[in-house]
């Protein structure tokens, strides 16, 4: 799993005084979420016959929303507290990837390669993308003190929650039908494994220790 974000923000001052402020934010918040599960087999029959199975799953999530929030401030000496919370709204857009391939290796060294393994075949493999919405809460706090009129060092705790996603092992069917496991038969039977969206949520959570110059 790889999970990046970024984004920026239009502050406006609702309040200001020498133990702190409170500003409403505004803005523009992008994620995204990249989900790979492979899986890997090498199995040899009674006759010698070896067979190299790979199923692959791959999932990619972005995010595009507006955040609103605020951020508030609080001073006591050279010590201070913030907390900033948001909440973003926009679309999740979802594009999974299902393939996989069979390499038959006969005794005597030939090699046969077919689309599928076991999990992934001709019924499932291709890639599939889809919109729905989605609300991404996020909050952050931190705590840190002056060190003099322009810097000061801090320690802080994020919490983000992204409310549908595509996770690889989610859109994997278990269901198999045995007649296109390779070498393919006629299709006979029910058209399984399927892709069937199965959208879930996802939240990280981080902690941080920095240093802030101001001018």
């Amino acid at each position: 799993s790889d999970f990046i974000g970024g984004g920026g923000f239009l502050v406006c001052n609702l309040c200001c005084g020498p133990c702190g402020r409170t500003d409403l934010l505004l803005g523009y918040r992008y994620l995204n979420l990249r989900d790979e599960l492979t899986v890997r087999e090498d199995l040899v029959a009674a006759d010698g016959t070896r067979f190299l199975i790979t199923d692959r799953f791959r999932t990619d999530n972005d995010f595009h929303g507006v955040p609103v929030g605020f951020s508030a401030e609080r001073r006591s000496g050279r010590w201070f507290a913030a907390v900033r919370s948001t909440v973003a709204l926009g679309v999740s857009r979802q594009t999974t990837t299902i393939d996989g391939s069979t390499t038959i290796v006969a005794p005597d060294g030939s090699r046969s390669v077919f689309p599928g393994g076991l999990l992934t075949q001709p019924t499932n493999i291709g890639q599939y993308t889809e919109s729905r919405f989605a609300v991404v809460p996020e909050v952050g706090v931190r705590v840190g003190t002056q060190l003099g009129n322009s810097l000061r060092v801090f320690a802080g705790y994020d919490f983000l929650y992204w409310s549908s996603v595509a996770r690889a092992g989610d859109q994997i069917d278990l269901r198999v039908n045995p007649n296109q496991i390779p070498p393919p038969l006629p299709l006979n039977g029910p058209a399984r494994p399927a892709f069937t969206p199965n959208p879930t949520d996802f939240w990280v959570q981080g902690f941080s220790v920095g240093a802030e110059l101001r001018f």
